[in-house]
C-alpha cells in the first residue's frame, strides 16, 4: 500500500510539465534505488514483491524517461543480488524465471540492452560466484537466453534486432580478449543452440 501510494505521487509529480528533466531524474533513480536495495534484501517476500514491482515500474519509468545503460546496470546488481541470496531449488528456479521474464516488460527499444546488462553484470560477477552458488547463476543464465529467444521470435526475427543482438553477445560473453569469464563463455556456447 506504501509503495502504491508513492507511484501515485511520483506519477502525479513527473506528469506536471513545470518540473525539469533533472528532477525527474533524480526522483526516477531514487526510485530505482529503493527498489534495488528490496531486491538485495534477506527477507524473501521482499524480494518477491520488490521483483513484481520493478514489472510496473519499467512501464511506468519507460514512459517518462528512458532508462539508460547505467539504469540497467544498477538494477541487474540488485537481481544478481536477488539471485544470490535465494535457497532451495525450488526458489531459485522461480527467481530465475522471473528475473528472466523482465525482458518482455521493458519497452521494446531497450530490451536488448536490458539482456546486455545482465550478461555484462555476469561476467563482472562471475570471478565472485562460489562452487554453491554457480549451479543457478548458469541456470539463470540459460533462462536469459531464452527468453532473449523468445522476445526475438516476438519481434519476427527482425534482421535489424538478430544484429544487434549477435553484437551484444561477441560484446559480452564470447570477447576473446578476457578470460576472468571463461566458464560463463563456455557454458553460453555449450546452451546456445539448445535454447
Amino acid at each position: 500500500t506504501i509503495l502504491n501510494t508513492r507511484k501515485e505521487k511520483i506519477s502525479t509529480y513527473l506528469n506536471r510539465k513545470d518540473n525539469n528533466i533533472n528532477e525527474k531524474q533524480k526522483l526516477l533513480q531514487s526510485q530505482d534505488m529503493k527498489i534495488i536495495k528490496a531486491l538485495a534484501g534477506n527477507d524473501k517476500k521482499i524480494r518477491d514483491r520488490a521483483l513484481k514491482n520493478l514489472k510496473e515500474w519499467f512501464l511506468t519509468r519507460s514512459s517518462q524517461i528512458p532508462f539508460t545503460h547505467d539504469d540497467f546496470i544498477r538494477i541487474w546488481k540488485g537481481l544478481f543480488t536477488s539471485m544470490w541470496m535465494s535457497d532451495k531449488p525450488l526458489i531459485q528456479e522461480e527467481c530465475a524465471e522471473n528475473i528472466s521474464h523482465l525482458i518482455h516488460h521493458v519497452d521494446s527499444d531497450s530490451a536488448l540492452m536490458f539482456f546486455k546488462c545482465g550478461l555484462t553484470v555476469m561476467s563482472l560477477e562471475w570471478f565472485g560466484i562460489d562452487q554453491w552458488r554457480l549451479d543457478k547463476f548458469l541456470m539463470l543464465i540459460r533462462r536469459m537466453l531464452r527468453q532473449c529467444f523468445e522476445f526475438l521470435k516476438i519481434k519476427k526475427w527482425s534482421l535489424k534486432l538478430i544484429v544487434e543482438f549477435n553484437k551484444i553477445i561477441t560484446e559480452t560473453v564470447i570477447r576473446t580478449d578476457n578470460f576472468k569469464f571463461l566458464g560463463l563463455t563456455m557454458h553460453v556456447t555449450e546452451i546456445f543452440l539448445e535454447e
